[in-house]
């Protein structure tokens, strides 16, 4: 079985190829998905589920002609995985996506369990709006 810092690198891989299908098979059906801010003051924060993942993530990823998410830092611990990373995703407008993420990773047996993730609203926002 792949350790925690494997399963989360190529979780991260898989989404810069825009692969969601085998990206999404890294997660556990039950899974704890957080994101930065509450959900009545910004729409996509708070936590959500699987479910709500593979509604959004192929239509996030497919919104770009080319997207790249890079991982600059790791750190494990265990079964916890935590990293710095970027994204960088041009749009068919020209118009470019940039964000910076902290994320936490739980994994267990081979799948994430558990995903923290602090990004820039405001870019997310602006994004969503073009």
């Amino acid at each position: 079985m792949e350790d925690a810092r494997s399963v989360v690198l190529r979780f991260c891989d898989l989404m810069s190829q825009r692969e969601t299908g085998a990206m999404l098979a890294l997660v556990a059906e039950d899974v704890h998905w957080a994101a930065v801010g509450r959900p009545d003051r910004f729409a996509y924060g708070g936590v959500h589920g699987k479910a709500e993942a593979e509604q959004y993530m192929p239509a996030f990823l497919a919104a770009f002609e080319t997207f790249r998410f890079d991982v600059h830092d790791v750190i494990c611990e265990g079964d916890r995985v935590a990293i710095d990373a970027s994204s960088h995703g041009v749009m068919p407008t020209g118009k470019i996506y940039h964000n910076e993420y902290l994320m936490h990773f739980a994994v267990k047996d081979g799948q994430i369990v558990s995903i923290k993730e602090f990004f820039d609203q405001q870019e997310l926002l602006e994004f969503v709006e073009a």
